[in-house]
């Protein structure tokens, strides 16, 4: 497996023992964003042992999608309450043609809060798109671009050393 260590690399286990190994899984910087899976695996006089294992490397990049949009022909259940377009889907493909790995954290609309400040700082570099979108009330309640929740988690991100790129239509009008 990439990325992944077993210690001790060998083990002697007598008949009814108890050994403990540890798996260490270390991506370098430069890790393609994605899902790996493998085993580890052992024998002993005919017994053999495997152990699945799956992972997932994180991107560099977070592209939150708080555009309110359908995100279409995704596999995620993005929310479609304001019927705007999607901002962040033409973000997404353009990270993509330039190379840029990116993982996609969707903002539901019905709550209006994205990720947390623990959530963000698995990144370098947030890149957090209002699209369309702006702060406004209905009948059923009031929708905020960025949330109270969302400030607070986005000012604890910078503080900490993180990198924001924040888009959208009416967002500094909004904050």
């Amino acid at each position: 497996l990439d990325f992944v260590s077993v210690f001790p690399a060998s083990l002697t286990i007598s008949p009814g023992g108890r050994a403990v190994a540890i798996v260490i899984f270390a991506p370098s910087v430069g890790a393609r964003a994605g899902y790996y899976w493998g085993s580890v695996n052992a024998t002993a006089s005919g017994v053999s042992l495997s152990v699945p294992l799956a992972y997932y490397v994180r991107a560099q990049v977070a592209l939150i999608d708080d555009d309110s949009s359908d995100r279409t022909g995704t596999s995620a259940p993005f929310d479609n309450f304001a019927a705007f377009p999607s901002s962040s889907n033409n973000i997404s493909s353009s990270l993509d043609r330039l190379g840029v790995g990116h993982d996609i954290i969707t903002s539901a609309h019905y709550d209006n809060n994205g990720p947390n400040e623990l959530e963000l700082k698995n990144y370098a570099v947030v890149v957090w798109d209002t699209g369309y979108d702006y702060g406004y009330s209905d009948a059923d309640h009031t929708h905020y671009t960025l949330s109270a929740r969302d400030q607070k988690a986005l000012a604890a991100y910078l503080d900490a050393g993180g990198q924001l790129w924040l888009l959208g239509e009416s967002i500094a009008w909004n904050i």
